[in-house]
């Protein structure tokens, strides 16, 4: 059956997902768990410090916001800094907006000063904590994500089969005789 000229269906909805565009709303979720932590309240809901620090983070907030939404920025700025005069929030949108920045995510995490622990608590994928290559990431990353796969198949854990072995009970002790007659 053919169908009409209105029936065409929207290719972009329909294609694979722009990953750049992907990484990019990760990285945004990831910024804002990290400040979040930093400053109280959940990723929804904190306020920026009125300080130089608060507005490193809303620089680099808006630079990433721009990329995603350019309507996004000045509603970023009403949420995330509502002590801000409307002077400072249009010089920040500007300066977002005409020195487009991407950072790579050990960048990110060097600006961010983003530590191994806070890596460790809060486990951001798309910021590197300074101190680790991406490598010592990935190998962290694996052996934990082996664990988990461990764990669901229903191996114990060292500490479990220590503990529920032979050799810690020594059931031969309370017995009053050797190991080697206990068997």
């Amino acid at each position: 059956m053919p169908r009409s000229l209105g029936a065409e269906p929207d290719m972009r909805r329909r294609g694979k997902p722009d990953p750049e565009r992907l990484i990019l709303n990760l990285r945004l979720k990831d910024l804002n768990r990290l400040i979040a932590h930093r400053h109280g309240g959940g990723a929804a809901t904190y306020t920026l410090p009125d300080d130089d620090a608060g507005r490193e983070y809303l620089y680099i907030l808006i630079s990433h916001y721009a990329n995603v939404d350019p309507s996004a920025p000045r509603r970023i700025i009403k949420l995330r800094a509502p002590w801000m005069s409307a002077d400072e929030a249009e010089r920040i949108v500007e300066m977002a907006f005409n020195y487009q920045r991407r950072w790579r995510s050990s960048t990110l995490g060097r600006e961010l000063n983003y530590s191994e622990a806070e890596w460790r608590m809060l486990r951001l994928r798309t910021i590197g904590p300074t101190g680790m290559t991406p490598e010592e990431r990935r190998r962290i990353s694996d052996t934990a994500r082996k664990e988990r796969a461990r764990r669901r198949k229903g191996a114990k854990t060292r500490a479990h089969y220590e503990g529920a072995s032979l050799s810690r009970r020594k059931p031969w002790e309370k017995e009053g005789i050797s190991r080697a007659c206990h068997n």
